[in-house]
């Protein structure tokens, strides 16, 4: 017990605010460092997976079928209302089917390029309006000079005539 009080009241090892400072201050570059890192890091497994999920192939295809019924009711010569479903002896047979169906996925060097166009579009408008924005900013600050300006002139004038 006496060691721990005598550690305790010893101050021979005292960490000077200095070296506090300068420890924090790596510690934090170090930690943004990282935090750069790990979003790199993130961004691109996200891609990766991405472009997995794109790879899978979702095509198909599915084909039509067509079915008869009816047909011709024997019998030879007798006319009116001898088929299976009213029609007449000796008529064509009913028809009964569906279409055949099916959609083929572009290649994803095809999709990948049509989504590199709209991104490259969509930046350059992101450009176009970043610089009509800083146009404007830049005709407000010429206006606020010119408003100082005039206040100025119109402040030197006053003094003159006083």
């Amino acid at each position: 017990m006496k060691i721990l009080k005598k550690l305790w009241k010893d101050e021979v090892g005292v960490v000077m605010s200095a070296e506090t400072v300068m420890l924090g201050t790596m510690g934090v570059l170090a930690m943004t460092a990282g935090v750069g890192t790990m979003a790199t890091a993130v961004n691109s497994e996200l891609g990766e997976m991405g472009k997995a999920f794109r790879g899978f192939d979702q095509s198909f295809s599915a084909p039509g079928f067509q079915t008869s019924f009816g047909g011709r009711s024997g019998g030879g010569g007798r006319s009116g209302g001898g088929g299976r479903f009213g029609g007449s002896s000796g008529g064509a047979a009913g028809m009964s089917g569906t279409m055949a169906s099916g959609y083929t996925q572009q290649p994803a060097t095809v999709s990948q390029a049509a989504l590199d166009i709209q991104f490259s579009q969509m930046q350059a408008a992101d450009q176009a309006l970043a610089g009509r924005v800083i146009q404007r900013l830049d005709a407000a600050q010429l206006q606020q000079v010119q408003q100082f300006s005039d206040l100025r002139r119109d402040n030197v004038s006053n003094e003159s005539e006083h």
